[in-house]
């Protein structure tokens, strides 16, 4: 199937993470035109020279989403630079994992300026260019946690539950100008975070890397994590002018964990 993305302009916000870089690549390989946004500019040029055999026309962009003028600031600088952007998707992450005794008030508020407040300050900065051209894709990375809670993410539950929410509302208000927005949610995937767990897992009970991967691993039906590019694929597909009639979706790229009919 042609996606339809060839020169597309797609901002990808946390391209350096583990499943960020994995939605550029995916984007590259269809000939999209990429605005690389993170905060850490040696790892965004590590990303754009990864990329640059595939595809040339992109750029990247430093963004801190702990800075408030920071996400207006990159959305105008991309649109100045590639003259519009045709889909942003939100892929930066940050939230803490424990119970509510165990984090603080400063986990919760750093997450909400990364996961919520960040993201709407982007997409409102964004809607405008879109709504001109009647065409726009806004897709957010969030999290199962954010439909299912553990009682051990209770941050990324939170703010992923509240970011869902906007998204919802902004499918609705923006439908007739021709912008979908949706989120995928996620469930255990083979990141750095992936790795870190099961670091946590060996401390706390003494057992083998093998051990606790086997631990990690059998909560998902699949038994296995999720591969960051089974998320971008999704990314992509929901980001592609073929998505139209697809909007306002909440979609778990889980391996089938997630509990309930909706």
């Amino acid at each position: 199937m042609d996606l339809q993305l060839q020169d597309r302009v797609v901002m990808v916000v946390g391209a350096t993470g583990g499943i960020g870089s994995a939605i550029a690549e995916a984007f590259a390989a269809e000939g999209a035109q990429l605005a690389l946004v993170g905060r850490d500019q040696q790892k965004l040029d590590a990303l754009a020279a990864k990329l640059g055999p595939r595809n040339l026309s992109h750029r990247t962009f430093t963004c801190d989403l702990l800075d408030a003028e920071q996400p207006q600031a990159v959305v105008r600088a991309a649109e100045a630079h590639f003259g519009r952007l045709d889909a942003v998707v939100l892929a930066a992450g940050n939230a803490r994992r424990g119970s509510l005794d165990e984090v603080s008030d400063a986990d919760f508020e750093s997450t909400l300026q990364v996961k919520l407040l960040g993201p709407i300050r982007l997409v409102r900065a964004a809607l405008p260019g879109m709504r001109e051209r009647k065409l726009g894709r806004i897709v957010m990375v969030g999290g199962l946690n954010g439909r299912n809670p553990t009682g051990q993410a209770v941050v990324g539950g939170a703010v992923n539950a509240g970011a869902a929410n906007v998204c919802r509302q902004l499918a609705k208000a923006n439908a007739a100008h021709g912008i979908t927005v949706n989120v995928v949610d996620p469930h255990y995937t083979r990141t750095r975070r992936w790795e870190q767990r099961l670091d946590e897992l060996q401390e706390r009970h003494g057992i083998s890397r093998e051990e606790a991967s086997a631990r990690a691993s059998a909560v998902m039906p699949i038994k296995r994590p999720v591969e960051p590019q089974e998320i971008a694929d999704v990314v992509v597909f929901l980001a592609s002018p073929r998505t139209a009639a697809v909007n306002g979706t909440i979609i778990p790229v889980d391996g089938g964990s997630s509990e309930g009919l909706y």
